[in-house]
């Protein structure tokens, strides 16, 4: 398995600029830089990557993902407010595991964007913002596997951010998105006194991140995760 060159000196770049990074972040624009690398190499082996990159990186997380806890957090909605089937394919697991059958060619990449399109983060009400958004990172992670032009407009939004950091899309990719739900901390302060346990609609803030679990992250990612999405992707061709 051999990386091709301008990505692997893409991902070197990309480790500098994190690790240099007092907050240990990585940019929205080096982000679109790495993934419009897919696309430019243009084969069908940089094709499934970029799609098992997804999976790979919403599986990351999982982890801090558990199902909605309706008596833990005492909030609507309440489980009979959602269709049964709304529950389970907003799981952060049901999403990852049809992404994974969307790439092997065991569901259609239709309805995997049908089920990516109807997660609804509204159960995020009942529970833990950690937990939230590795749910959210598991429905984008769907979403990118389903992605056959490489995520073109994941990468034109990207651009905007870094050119405007005020923008309102603060979380567009899996990537930061998992970024932040394994990094993020609770700040008592931050939260307002209305709000239910670790309740997280009603920060007024973004979400403290910890630098170490970020560059913990972000070194995994860069390092581990684009390798392995180049094996399994090789692997698929050669099989």
């Amino acid at each position: 398995m051999t990386i091709p060159a301008n990505l692997n000196q893409a991902l070197q770049e990309a480790l500098e600029e994190v690790r240099s990074d007092p907050s240990h972040q990585l940019g929205p624009a080096t982000r679109a830089t790495l993934y419009k690398i897919f696309p430019e190499i243009d084969t069908p082996v940089a094709n499934l990557a970029r799609r098992w990159l997804a999976v790979l990186t919403g599986k990351y997380v999982l982890p801090l993902w558990s199902p909605p806890d309706y008596e833990k957090y005492h909030y609507p909605p309440q489980p009979e407010d959602f269709p049964e089937e709304l529950v389970t394919q907003t799981a952060a697991d049901y999403a990852l595991e049809l992404a994974e059958k969307v790439i092997m060619g065991e569901a259609t990449a239709e309805f995997g964007s049908h089920v990516a399109g109807e997660a609804w983060v509204g159960l995020g009400y009942c529970m833990s913002l950690p937990s939230m958004l590795a749910e959210i990172a598991a429905n984008i992670a769907l979403s990118e596997a389903c992605n056959q032009d490489f995520s073109r407009w994941e990468i034109d939004i990207l651009i905007k951010q870094a050119q405007n950091p005020a923008s309102r899309f603060s979380r567009i990719d899996a990537a930061i998105t998992a970024a932040h739900a394994f990094a993020c901390y609770l700040d008592p302060e931050q939260v307002a006194p209305d709000a239910w346990p670790e309740g997280w609609n009603w920060w007024v803030k973004e979400e403290p991140l910890d630098p170490s679990r970020l560059l913990t992250y972000w070194e995994w990612w860069l390092r581990e995760a684009f390798p392995e999405a180049w094996r399994l992707a090789e692997e698929m061709i050669t099989s």
